[in-house]
């Protein structure tokens, strides 16, 4: 992000400080603060000197900020030319770099023309007679025939408003019968984690470890960028919301067939596995 976001965001909106007392905090007018902020002016080595005095950071780091930022632009300026497509392996890797999608994501995860989504540190999972949540970084997530899990990603995203993302199964464990319930796509302008559902529609036990991969995205660069910025909810805090838990509870009474699913169901599952 520019200097001047990184200010309004980590000192202006964090301190509950207006441009007026963080101009004479720093000893420059209202007027250059505000400049700096909307992303006019650039964070000169003069103004990165005051606010390490002011806040303690190195004067480094207030110069690669801006560094950092410049860096991204440029990679921008290259995708813009190549018109609107979907992001191959080496545009992955230099998004990654330049932190461009957000926290945590990996190299490793890199594939020719997608990145995988690995398995977070929270998930939930059905039991007979409710739901258990899991911390995946201390318990395994095992996933027995005809049980859900939502997991969460290790990864948070942070779009730009020129990306859009396309969520699809991964293929080693569709081939394990886990089914995975998916959005279409992740919206350009979302913050926050990728919570995906799996159902295990398989004949035996299936198990996930922290960090293991789980769902595939397309990153797609658009040719226009919307007015409009994702404005659903976002999971900043690692917390599953309420409507997601509740799609997966085990229903009160139960139909007939004792994992409570409809004989169209069962049929499109038995059909899926006469396919693996």
């Amino acid at each position: 992000m520019h200097p001047g976001q990184y200010i309004k965001e980590n000192i202006l909106e964090s301190e509950g400080m207006t441009q007026k007392k963080l101009a004479e905090l720093i000893g420059v007018s209202r007027q250059t603060i505000n400049l700096l902020v909307s992303g006019v002016n650039n964070l000169s080595p003069a103004m990165a000197m005051k606010f390490s005095d002011v806040f303690g950071k190195p004067v480094d780091f207030w110069l690669n900020l801006h560094k950092e930022y410049n860096k991204r632009e440029k990679l921008f300026k290259i995708w813009a030319t190549r018109g609107p497509h979907t992001l191959v392996d080496y545009e992955i890797r230099s998004g990654i770099e330049a932190e461009i999608f957000g926290d945590n994501f990996s190299k490793d995860s890199i594939q020719t023309a997608s990145y995988d989504f690995r398995v977070g540190g929270k998930a939930v999972i059905t039991e007979e007679k409710g739901f258990k949540e899991v911390n995946v970084e201390k318990e395994q997530i095992i996933l027995h025939p005809h049980e859900s899990a939502i997991l969460q990603s290790y990864e948070k995203v942070r779009f730009p408003l020129f990306l859009l993302g396309r969520l699809g199964a991964m293929t080693d464990l569709t081939l394990h019968g886990i089914d995975s319930l998916i959005g279409i796509h992740v919206d350009p302008g979302y913050e926050g984690y990728i919570d995906i559902t799996l159902y295990n529609i398989g004949n035996s036990a299936f198990i996930l470890d922290f960090k293991q991969p789980f769902v595939t995205m397309e990153i797609c660069y658009l040719a226009i960028q919307p007015q409009k910025a994702y404005e659903g909810p976002n999971f900043h805090d690692k917390n599953f919301i309420e409507s997601e838990i509740d799609a997966i509870k085990p229903k009160k009474e139960p139909s007939k067939n004792k994992n409570n699913y409809s004989k169209t169901q069962l049929e499109a599952a038995k059909s899926l596995l006469d396919l693996l």
